[in-house]
């Protein structure tokens, strides 16, 4: 039987070093400080349920959305939120399946855009 899972998903063109990128989910050396769960209001977050992408600069949307776990079961609509943010080219993505933080879609995250809450199956 599949069940359905919800995946958020961020991206866009990150500005800053691969060194500040990493330290930005750091939950391992930071803890609940830092910045992904200070900007998401969560203690902690699972590894296992994260994914992230560097393309090393920036790319198409299209390239870099085929990282996203799932994706194909939400392309086109991932596609759409994209066009509807204005982003036609990204250099950075992450996702969280089952994420309970606290984010608004189309807000900025480490300068990525939270494009949206998308439904898979597995």
């Amino acid at each position: 039987m599949k069940t359905d899972k919800k995946i958020h998903v961020w991206l866009g063109i990150y500005h800053g070093s691969d060194g500040e990128w990493e330290k930005y989910f750091d939950v391992e050396k930071y803890g609940n400080e830092c910045g992904f769960c200070k900007d998401t209001q969560t203690k902690w977050f699972d590894w296992d349920k994260f994914s992230v992408y560097n393309a090393g600069g920036p790319t198409s949307v299209e390239e870099v959305i085929i990282e996203v776990p799932y994706s194909d079961q939400f392309e086109d609509e991932l596609l759409r939120a994209c066009s509807a943010f204005k982003i036609a080219q990204a250099s950075h993505c992450f996702s969280m399946i089952d994420f309970d933080g606290s984010v608004t879609v189309g807000s900025k995250y480490n300068g990525l855009t939270l494009v949206g809450i998308f439904i898979f199956s597995v």
